[in-house]
């Protein structure tokens, strides 16, 4: 199995890097990736661990970009992790990631209900924090009964503690990633808003791939995405998108049942990237 979509405790997932690594080579997974919102500082140790497996991994990121109120997430593979441009974006990004939260938990102590920064950031353990935190951090204070609780009574888009995040745009995230490197592909198009009026903008700034098989996409979606993908000569990829176990949390690292073609695909693009390192 592959899984080129999955998130730790570097930004909003639950597991460690080396705990994910676990879960995810326990479960049979050959290929992985970390892609952590908008940050790298979780690679390192994840890569360790998987060798660690005999697992093929493969670095990653997902940036967080907006248009017209419809986030598009583009994920980025085999950044070059010294990229001065790359890596002062980053931090810009985790920057701005605090002072929002730091702004929400403001709010949220409007309602007596706020667990302070120094609570969350128990449960960040890394360079990102980010709304998922606030909602751990509120869970164990008995604040809320469940996740669904704080994101729809307090921190979700619709509630009364929300406050919007700077992000970069979709064309600046995929000619980011190319400066430093990489290889950009379109995460969950199913769940973008406007896939066709958008995705020509995003494979004009050099899009390379798309994420057609995802949890979240029926068959037709996944059949039609990779159609696109294939007509425009770009690398499909599968990934879950997974960041920890919890409440009725259903999905686990590794998606099954993708096409062996697609995995030979990404197995050749490691193979190059690995010679093109020495």
């Amino acid at each position: 199995m592959i899984d080129l979509h999955t998130h730790t405790s570097a930004s909003d997932g639950i597991l460690t890097p080396t705990e994910l690594v676990a879960r995810a080579g326990k479960l049979g997974v050959s290929i992985l990736s970390v892609t952590d919102h908008d940050t790298i500082s979780g690679l390192k140790e994840a890569m360790t661990a998987a060798r660690g497996y005999g697992m093929e991994f493969i670095p990653g990121v997902e940036l967080n970009t907006d248009v017209n109120r419809d986030e598009i997430h583009i994920l980025g593979y085999f950044i070059d992790p010294e990229d001065e441009s790359f890596c002062a974006t980053l931090k810009e990004l985790g920057l701005e990631r605090e002072k929002r939260c730091l702004r929400m938990l403001d709010k949220l102590e409007e309602f007596n209900v706020s667990p302070g920064i120094e609570r969350v950031r128990v449960f960040s353990k890394g360079e990102s924090i980010g709304r998922p935190h606030i909602a751990r951090a509120m869970l164990e204070m008995g604040i809320v009964s469940n996740f669904e609780e704080v994101f729809a009574k307090y921190i979700g888009s619709n509630a009364p503690c929300y406050v919007p995040r700077k992000k970069i745009k979709p064309k600046e995230a995929v000619k980011l990633i190319l400066s430093a490197g990489g290889i950009p592909v379109l995460a969950h198009p199913g769940l973008m808003k406007d896939f066709d009026g958008k995705f020509p903008l995003l494979l004009s700034a050099g899009l390379m791939g798309i994420e057609a098989y995802y949890p979240r996409h029926s068959h037709l979606q996944i059949d039609y995405f990779v159609r696109v993908a294939k007509k425009h000569n770009l690398l499909v990829t599968a990934g879950t998108d997974y960041h920890g176990s919890r409440g009725g949390h259903s999905v686990y690292p590794g998606y099954p049942g993708v096409p062996k073609d697609v995995i030979k695909e990404i197995k050749r693009l490691v193979t190059i990237r690995r010679k093109d390192r020495g």
